[in-house]
């Protein structure tokens, strides 16, 4: 259905209690979805959860995918059905969901609608290179068949490559960065970005 939209946008300034001004937000009237933007929320340096995943077969990635206008406005009544896959590199596809608290589909599916032009897509490394000789021995031993790769302890690659695909729109991509250092293991971070701020775009 063809909505009416008035061109323009609203701005919100919040202020303390002396007038100072602590935040701005601009919204601007969007217009009809042109494409897909996909994002790292984690891990990102922005929201204090680090720089890369962890390759111990666990850590996982959330990859947001904004619906957007020909202006990169994200369009927040589509509902297109995203759907995220691999496209290369050591990592697969567990989860996605959109935020919306009445949705029941399954939220191991590697699709969702968007609600309010967002999406999410939870990504897990299934490489275990960064493991110790002795774990990934007896992982070996108790799974033999594991879809974990880098029980070698080499890294095959240093980035997972995930596409966002919908009806109507171009395929969107985003690398997410693979390391084997333990400076990136979920403990390490958390102490790192103790006390830090943490911004949310």
């Amino acid at each position: 259905m063809a909505r009416n939209r008035a061109a323009g946008n609203v701005t919100c300034i919040g202020r303390d209690r002396a007038g100072k001004v602590v935040a701005v937000d601009t919204r601007f009237t969007s217009g009809i979805a042109a494409a897909i933007v996909l994002s790292l929320d984690a891990p990102s340096a922005l929201t204090g959860t680090g720089t890369a995943l962890l390759a111990d077969g666990q850590d996982a990635a959330l990859v947001r995918a904004t619906v957007v206008d020909v202006a990169g406005h994200t369009v927040h009544d589509a509902s297109d059905v995203i759907t995220f896959a691999v496209a290369s590199g050591d990592g697969r596809v567990v989860g996605t969901h959109n935020g919306r608290v009445d949705s029941h589909g399954r939220s191991d599916s590697n699709h969702v609608a968007a609600y309010h032009g967002l999406a999410r897509g939870v990504v897990m490394v299934t490489s275990a290179a960064a493991l110790s000789a002795a774990e990934r021995a007896l992982l070996g031993q108790i799974d033999a068949h594991t879809q974990l790769v880098g029980l070698d302890g080499v890294l095959n690659s240093g980035e997972i490559v995930v596409e966002a695909t919908a009806y109507g729109l171009p395929t969107a991509r985003l690398s997410i960065p693979v390391s084997t250092s333990a400076e990136h293991g979920v403990l390490a971070v958390a102490a790192a970005a103790a006390g830090q701020p943490v911004h949310f775009r």
